[in-house]
């Protein structure tokens, strides 16, 4: 399989009819001048250079700015240069990035011309509401009819989408890749947004207006959203922009990002957190506890499968206790693996649960039922003589609140709950009791008219004095 490589010559801001919120193409591209066909002749030189030619694929692509927005003259000198080195044989083709609403059917036919074969639109957003809110000028329906063009006169279609954009959710960014679907695009790219210097949303983030994406946040919309191209196996050819000076941590020197989720290896975690999700959902199928998992992949999913600094390594053992092993086969297809579970803890078995009966000479078995039947008995009769030893205390204190019928005085007012009386000038038994407003009079309890109260029932007793 040839090893493809892109000479890539930045064309920044050119043809764009406004400014995206978010856009400063001179500080991501690190170019500050504008792009002439010297300039362009000399950097595809440069790299031809130092690209060793044996079994390799070599494009020259268009970066930056609006392709085909830029007056047409300025866009046939710079086609020109391409196309003379794809005609030489050194170059196998070219690629142009632009807007949606830049593509007609006249500029489709000057660009096959000049030998053009890939054509990458910026979408951004499905959402119309968030495509004016950037400030992008055209609408999603402008995407899907330059899509439809783009293919129907043989081109290779590329999208572009953005993640973390102002008043974008993560179910926006959901819906934009399964959109992006639908034109049948070949490959895309996905780019966290990042706030860069002098550009308005530099301006919304001082005002509190916009807040940016953590990187936690961009890997887990990331994942989801790469998921959905690998199912549809739509090539991914960018997670994120390409670290350079200007595109580094924000703080560092010469970084031109202020904030947002900036990280050299985006694309990485990305990838890494989808292969721990496989190798946690593989553990949590089985009903054993796990103790060792080998994971065997293609070579050049290794990386990936170990996590950025071993992440993915650490935190297994960490949260589920599980060391991961890692074996590397050849002829594994790429993106594919195979779990295995090479060692697991001890299984409590059904055998070894076991009670011994009274003699102690046999052996009981129980199984699951049966062993939280008996710890619910357990606790029941915990409770129960919870329950009884409450009423215990209950029953002393009202006892101890009796006296002798002669020491008895009360003002009439007494609540019975349950209580069992007697024969004699004094109860028997009292079960619970209020009384009220003790005063001078006496033989207020018993002989209520010999009557015994029946269980549960409340009686108020007046007499007066």
């Amino acid at each position: 399989m040839k090893k493809q490589y892109i000479i890539p010559i930045f064309v920044p801001h050119l043809g764009c009819p406004n400014d995206c919120i978010f856009c400063n193409q001179k500080s991501i591209s690190g170019q500050k001048s504008n792009m002439t066909k010297e300039k362009a002749k000399e950097i595809i030189e440069n790299y031809l250079e130092s690209i060793d030619s044996e079994n390799v694929r070599i494009e020259i692509a268009f970066f930056g700015g609006s392709f085909t927005a830029i007056d047409v003259e300025k866009q046939e000198e710079l086609l020109e240069v391409a196309s003379h080195f794809v005609q030489s044989g050194q170059v196998e083709s070219v690629r142009i990035s632009t807007r949606p609403d830049a593509i007609d059917k006249e500029t489709l036919k000057r660009l096959k011309k000049y030998k053009v074969k890939t054509i990458e639109l910026g979408v951004q957003s499905s959402n119309n509401y968030i495509l004016n809110r950037i400030n992008r000028g055209h609408t999603f329906e402008d995407v899907k009819k330059a899509a439809k063009l783009i293919r129907w006169n043989g081109f290779t279609l590329g999208v572009q989408m953005m993640v973390g954009l102002p008043e974008s959710t993560r179910e926006d960014e959901i819906n934009t890749a399964k959109e992006l679907i639908k034109l049948r695009p070949k490959m895309v790219r996905i780019y966290p947004v990042l706030v860069i210097k002098n550009t308005k949303l530099e301006k919304e983030l001082q005002d509190e207006k916009y807040k940016a994406l953590t990187v936690v946040q961009a890997v887990e919309v990331c994942k989801e959203i790469v998921k959905l191209f690998h199912d549809k196996k739509i090539d991914i050819i960018r997670i994120g922009l390409q670290p350079t000076e200007e595109i580094s941590a924000p703080g560092t020197e010469k970084s031109e990002v202020v904030a947002g989720p900036y990280h050299p290896a985006f694309r990485q975690l990305v990838e890494s957190a989808m292969w721990y999700d496989v190798i946690v959902g593989k553990i949590k199928k089985l009903n054993v506890k796990v103790k060792e998992v080998q994971v065997t992949v293609n070579p050049k999913d290794a990386n990936n499968v170990i996590g950025h600094k071993k992440y993915n390594v650490k935190s297994l053992k960490d949260t589920y206790d599980v060391d991961l092993v890692l074996k590397q086969d050849e002829k594994m297809k790429q993106g594919k693996s195979k779990i295995e579970i090479t060692n697991k803890y001890k299984k409590i078995t059904n055998t070894s649960k076991k009670c011994i009966n009274g003699k102690g000479d046999k052996m009981k078995n129980y199984n699951n039922k049966e062993i939280k039947k008996i710890i619910i008995e357990i606790l029941g009769t915990i409770f129960g003589a919870f329950i009884m030893a409450v009423r215990g205390i209950f029953i002393f204190i009202a006892k101890s609140i009796i006296f002798w019928r002669d020491s008895w005085n009360c003002n009439n007012i007494v609540l019975f709950f349950k209580n069992t009386y007697g024969n004699g000038n004094h109860c028997n038994k009292y079960t619970f009791i209020y009384i009220f407003n003790i005063q001078g009079r006496e033989d207020v309890f018993c002989k209520v008219n010999n009557r015994n109260i029946s269980t549960f029932n409340i009686y108020r007793y007046f007499r007066q004095y």
